[in-house]
């Protein structure tokens, strides 16, 4: 083979150099969309992972908070049987209502409201605290507002522990704010936590009950109103009901 066909065919070879890199290029950017597209898969399946850690643990606590309800025990004044759970909440709020009632004076006056919140203040103050099941509680708003991020997110589990929450519990928890404890963690979550306050809201709160916690914390608690569907029309229903005490009027002269 002359020199000149080698030279000829190596010139040739070298025509097809950007070739090879443009083969090797493209084999780099798979490279690096393969390892973008594990990433992403690795983010999905470490943020799975979390999600399941947290509803692991959100209902644990859930469960525990429940079995600390049940396992609270009140002595009765009288010495019957002990009060227990639900009822035993109840109880505290009751003595509150009770402990109130001859100072009920005061709310006639325009300054003596002021005096009621103030024996209101003192009252609650005195009122047992159930350490275990506060600090379940505590725990679980602590957990959502700590590990989620997103507010809709914290919004559905709110709503969701909601739904767990009785009448009962939610007056205690209302008196214990009323305290106005320095650095009271569980308030400070309560509060933040809307779906929960406006829980308590609907469980009913005396109108110096609304007017202590908006001094102590700036936020209104709206009164308790039940809505309900009109059927009737006021002056239609009283016409009926006259209609109908004639027919009867009938009927007895028979």
């Amino acid at each position: 083979m002359s020199e000149f066909s080698i030279a000829k065919a190596g010139a040739f070879g070298d025509s097809f150099g950007w070739l090879n890199s443009v083969f090797s290029g493209l084999a780099l950017l798979g490279v690096a969309w393969t390892l973008l597209h594990q990433q992403d898969e690795l983010k999905d399946s470490r943020a799975s992972s979390r999600l399941d850690r947290f509803e692991g643990t959100f209902f644990q606590l859930v469960t525990m908070l429940r079995r600390n309800l049940d396992e609270i025990r009140v002595p009765r004044p009288d010495g019957g049987e002990p009060i227990w759970g639900v009822e035993a909440l109840s109880f505290y709020s009751k003595q509150v209502v009770e402990r109130l009632r001859e100072h009920e004076k005061w709310l006639r006056v325009p300054h003596g409201r002021l005096v009621y919140q103030g024996l209101l203040l003192k009252s609650v103050r005195f009122m047992p605290l159930q350490a275990r099941y506060l600090g379940t509680l505590e725990a679980l708003l602590e957990l959502i507002d700590r590990d989620l991020a997103d507010t809709n997110a914290k919004a559905s589990y709110w709503r969701l522990l909601c739904s767990q929450l009785t009448s009962a519990e939610c007056k205690y928890l209302l008196l214990l704010a009323l305290r106005g404890k320095a650095d009271d963690r569980l308030s400070e979550l309560i509060i933040s936590a809307d779906p929960i306050l406006r829980r308590i809201e609907a469980a009913g709160a005396s109108e110096a009950q609304r007017a202590l916690f908006k001094r102590l914390y700036g936020v209104n608690l709206a009164e308790r109103k039940e809505k309900y569907i009109a059927v009737f029309d006021g002056k239609e229903y009283k016409d009926i009901r006259n209609k109908a005490r004639r027919e009867l009027g009938k009927l007895d002269s028979i």
